[in-house]
């Protein structure tokens, strides 16, 4: 059997360890050792959990400035969440990416879904290639989903998916597995995302906008945008009943109820129901005409 490493960060990968120590405990002896990735970005990036783990269960465990030493030494890598670039020349890679391949290659295709209104998300372990995520497929599992459904819980239904498919992968010999070709017709790619991108697009319908509120969310840094001159962040939002509009400008706030205002959309309105300032306290709405952008 292969000698295996992992390079692991966030909570899919402090899952992914902890659900083959569940389940299949004995297939943790095929782990050699853990790379901790660290993400400054988002409010937890697991890492201190992820070695915490490891040195109970006895894995050694390096940091990623570290990672290029000539110690580690396995003939796999199986990469979970990781960001950065892996020595394919170096190592045989097994890339577990948030999608269901060949949809959204790329960047954050979890968000990506979440926003595009998928019926289903999914993982998918490929083997790394000099193309981004154009590699064949080890495995594949997905779980449908209903709307509205918010970032955390969807990282927790995949977070699931991504035990499954490292007990799959650490079960088998990588080196004698079928893998399966992406079909190129149904490719598609994600983007990168910074912090403009956090801000909504008050010129999209009610129901994207929601969906995009609710898949940046925590542990991201939620969807932001400007009132009355400041930047508030978007917790939760509900559409409501749209009303016919001559003039609609989208942003503009049509209605402020209960503390609540009903913002006038590309396409329907939306109620903001809860929203923070810049120092994390709840936002007030007194002000009518106030164009959200």
């Amino acid at each position: 059997m292969n000698n295996v490493g992992l390079t692991i960060i966030g909570e899919k990968g402090l899952r992914a360890l902890e659900f083959v120590d569940a389940t299949k405990p004995a297939l943790l002896g095929r782990i050699a050792y853990v790379v901790v990735g660290e993400d400054a970005n988002v409010e937890n990036d697991y890492s201190e959990q992820i070695r915490s783990f490891c040195l109970q269960n006895n894995k050694k465990t390096y940091s990623r400035e570290k990672f290029n030493c000539d110690e580690p030494n396995s003939d796999y890598i199986i990469a979970i969440g990781w960001k950065w670039l892996i020595d394919i020349e170096r190592w045989k890679v097994v890339v577990l990416h948030d999608s269901l391949l060949p949809l959204y290659r790329g960047f954050n295709p979890l968000v990506t879904a979440l926003i595009e209104g998928d019926s289903k998300i999914g993982v998918t372990a490929i083997q790394a290639t000099d193309e981004v995520d154009k590699g064949p497929i080890y495995f594949q599992r997905s779980t449908g989903i209903n709307y509205p459904i918010k970032i955390q819980e969807a990282i927790r239904r995949v977070s699931g998916l991504y035990g499954e498919i490292l007990v799959d992968l650490l079960s088998a010999d990588l080196s004698s597995i079928r893998k399966s070709v992406q079909n190129e017709e149904n490719a598609s790619y994600s983007l990168w995302r910074n912090y403009e991108d956090y801000f909504i697009d008050w010129t999209q319908s009610a129901e994207r906008i929601r969906r995009f509120i609710n898949a940046v969310g925590s542990p991201y840094l939620g969807a932001k945008t400007n009132y009355n001159g400041k930047k508030i962040t978007v917790l939760d939002a509900e559409e409501v009943k749209d009303h016919k509009i001559i003039n609609r400008d989208a942003g503009k706030i049509f209605s402020i109820k209960n503390n609540k205002p009903i913002v006038v959309c590309g396409e329907g309105l939306l109620r903001i129901d809860r929203a923070l300032d810049e120092e994390g306290k709840a936002v007030f709405f007194k002000n009518l005409r106030v164009r959200m952008k």
